[in-house]
């Protein structure tokens, strides 16, 4: 009985004693969550457009000219630097006076179980900045009061953001500054000071402001913001931002891309672990002419990842380039003539004979477009020129064009080849233009030409035809000078004056007896004056060597003949030649000869010989 009374006893001082300590020990609060200021984005209330009204500003009390001013009146900050940092509609600015303030004071007497129990930090950040190369500057200060409204601790501040900071951009830059909150912390007294060095205007600028706090004992992400691109070219610019790690090891990247989808992702950068601001920087070189790409930085820690804000540029566009050109459904007084253009990357202006015609590449393309223009009033039987240029910011590109109009012919991509000591064969592709035409070649030592082939005839057609045309009875070693002409019922057209150079020599060809590993080709100088040059054999096909199956070069000499006389010419064949020259007993090769003539000229003509050795 005494047993059981005791441990009755025992049970209800246990309880008492636990009901003690619940009602002496209350339950922790949670902490104030988001952003503690109010209106710290400034779209609270209206904006101003100019820098000399003092807008009444909700949530904050102000001194003297501080206002907020529209991105949209671009007194200071502009539409594209609100953009930039997601600003909205307006920004704080100091106005017209120096050292004009706003402050407010925030309560945060609901978490004092934890802030003096020693576990609470404080978070303040916010976007600064000024105009152009002046030092304007904003300054944020958060300062930290007991119950009695006395400071404790050191206060936290952001800025000044210098012009330097901004590399003289009139813009606004992301800093933050984390600090443990004070024991017997009430109140948060965050107060903006806006300090004019330059001008009349008080140019210093801040925007979406905040104040958070957070427990010590759960770290939270880092904090990621994206800047302003720098160094933009064509191709290739410098994405940066800002990352603070918040007390564990961070890295960081940059995603990219036409669309806020991006796709494209850079390489991590290691940031580091403590809880300052870190700026950084990676430059992207694939990008395309005359695009606007969308980035943002991305933060990642062992607590989370944080994206940071969407920031956009455009690439710069590049000069056009002008390409291939011809002339289309030609008529006797019209035609259409054809072209191709790269606009650059960028919508290119079209001008023709001086004249605006439209843009090309209006959707900032980069690469080549087919544009047709068409021309009328054409004077029969000639040509006819047109003035084009093509115009974007980054330059211009100017040509002239032409059409011939129809019933005379045209000829086009005049050549030579199966050039010899005593033959040619010359080639060019001809347009009757519906109008039967006859094509001859007029050739000779000068000029003045002085020799001609028989007329080949060309149906009345618009189609193009391959003209061919052989050269005999040349002199060896000899500078020709050659036109082609073209005659209809229109007129004639010619080719402007050509040349080619014929071979000093000839080799003997047929089959070569190869004796002690050496070939003996002949060489006829057919000049008045000694040949100099080179011949060597060569596999026609392939042949199983050391290394393999491959061509083989079989043997190289150099030769000197004199004037009109026919020499032999020592080749001594390589160890694999003679190898696949003993296994076939014959060998059908190419025999190549380069003839060196006057001027730096050079000839080469090449036949097919047999290689044998005696059985």
């Amino acid at each position: 009985m005494t047993s059981r009374i005791a441990t009755f006893v025992l049970a209800a001082l246990v309880t008492a004693v636990l009901a003690t300590l619940a009602s002496a020990s209350p339950a922790l609060a949670a902490l104030p969550s988001g952003n503690l200021l109010q209106n710290g984005d400034a779209e609270a209330g209206s904006c101003s457009n100019d820098t000399g009204t003092a807008e009444t500003i909700p949530g904050w009390t102000t001194t003297s000219s501080f206002t907020v001013v529209c991105y949209s009146s671009g007194v200071s900050q502009t539409s594209d630097s609100g953009a930039a940092i997601g600003g909205g509609n307006g920004y704080f600015m100091g106005g017209v006076d120096d050292g004009t303030t706003a402050t407010q004071t925030v309560d945060v007497s609901a978490a004092a179980t934890d802030i003096d129990a020693g576990g609470v930090q404080a978070e303040l950040a916010g976007y600064l900045g000024g105009f152009s190369s002046q030092d304007d500057n904003m300054v944020v200060v958060a300062v930290f009061l007991n119950g009695s409204g006395g400071a404790l601790g050191s206060p936290i501040e952001i800025g000044p953001v210098t012009h330097v900071d901004r590399s003289d951009q009139t813009e606004m830059l992301l800093q933050t500054h984390i600090s443990a909150v004070p024991v017997g912390t009430r109140s948060i007294e965050v107060v903006m000071t806006a300090t004019r060095t330059d001008g009349s205007d008080n140019d210093a600028a801040a925007d979406n402001l905040s104040l958070t706090l957070s427990s010590t004992s759960t770290p939270s992400g880092p904090f990621a913001g994206t800047d302003t691109a720098t160094g933009i070219t064509a191709t290739s610019a410098m994405l940066n931002g800002e990352v603070t790690p918040r007390g564990l090891f961070t890295s960081a990247y940059f995603e990219y891309g036409t669309t806020t989808g991006y796709g494209g992702q850079t390489s991590d950068v290691a940031v580091g672990s403590d809880s300052s601001v870190h700026s950084v920087q990676k430059i992207v070189n694939t990008l395309e002419p005359g695009t606007t790409y969308h980035y943002r930085i991305v933060a990642l820690n062992s607590s989370g990842t944080t994206d940071g804000n969407d920031q956009s540029f455009t690439t710069s566009a590049v000069t056009p380039v002008e390409g291939a050109d011809r002339c289309l459904n030609v008529t006797s007084t019209s035609a259409t003539y054809e072209f191709f253009v790269n606009p650059g990357g960028e919508k290119t202006s079209l001008y023709v004979n001086s004249q605006f015609q439209g843009f090309i590449g209006s959707n900032g393309d980069n690469s080549l477009e087919k544009v047709d223009v068409p021309m009328t009033g054409l004077t029969p039987y000639t040509s006819n020129g047109i003035q084009l240029m093509v115009q974007n910011s980054a330059g211009e590109v100017t040509w002239t064009g032409a059409c011939f109009t129809p019933d005379k012919p045209g000829i086009f991509q005049p050549t030579v080849d199966t050039i010899t000591a005593t033959s040619a064969l010359v080639h060019a592709t001809v347009n009757p233009h519906v109008s039967a035409a006859q094509v001859h070649v007029e050739y000779g030592k000068t000029s003045s030409y002085g020799q001609v082939t028989q007329p080949v005839s060309f149906a009345a057609t618009a189609n193009l035809y391959q003209y061919a045309q052989g050269l005999s009875d040349l002199s060896a070693g000899t500078t020709y000078h050659y036109r082609i002409v073209a005659t209809n019922g229109a007129g004639a057209f010619s080719t402007p004056d050509l040349t080619f150079t014929t071979s000093s020599v000839s080799s003997g060809g047929g089959t070569i007896t190869v004796a002690g590993g050496i070939a003996h080709p002949t060489i006829l100088c057919l000049t008045p004056r000694p040949c100099t040059g080179s011949l060597s054999l060569v596999t026609r096909g392939s042949l199983v060597a050391s290394t393999g199956k491959r061509r083989l070069v079989l043997g190289h000499a150099r030769f000197h003949v004199r004037a009109h006389k026919r020499a032999s010419v020592k080749v001594r064949l390589s160890r694999p030649a003679m190898a696949a020259l003993r296994r076939k007993g014959k060998l059908r090769v190419t025999e190549q000869v380069t003839s060196k003539l006057g001027g730096g000229h050079t000839a080469v003509t090449s036949r097919t010989v047999n290689l044998r050795v005696p059985r």
